[in-house]
């Protein structure tokens, strides 16, 4: 679900970027590489990111970590989480459960 914390689309989001004085165009997302914005598109209308809607397993979860209430804020709490690279202040918004 939607939280406080989560960014808003941001302008460059949401125009075409022409490069260098001229438009591009770009081939199919088909094999290109985005940095993930958690489906903003579908936060924006009240769903969960598509990764945890469609995750068969279950193992995938999203949700404010500044609720203590949250399932989300107790899965954090453990000592089994880790956080990619953030000892380089990159502040990462994704936990690991291991």
């Amino acid at each position: 679900h939607y939280t406080d914390g989560t960014p808003a689309k941001q302008p460059y989001e949401e125009v075409p970027s022409p490069e260098y004085s001229r438009s591009w165009n770009r081939r199919g997302v088909e094999g290109v590489t985005r940095k993930c914005q958690f489906c903003i598109h579908r936060l924006d209308a009240g769903m969960l990111p598509a990764c945890v809607s469609t995750c068969i397993g279950g193992a995938t979860y999203f949700g404010d970590k500044n609720d203590p209430d949250s399932m989300v804020s107790e899965l954090i709490a453990s000592p089994r989480v880790m956080r990619l690279k953030e000892e380089q202040g990159t502040d990462p918004k994704v936990y690991y459960l291991v």
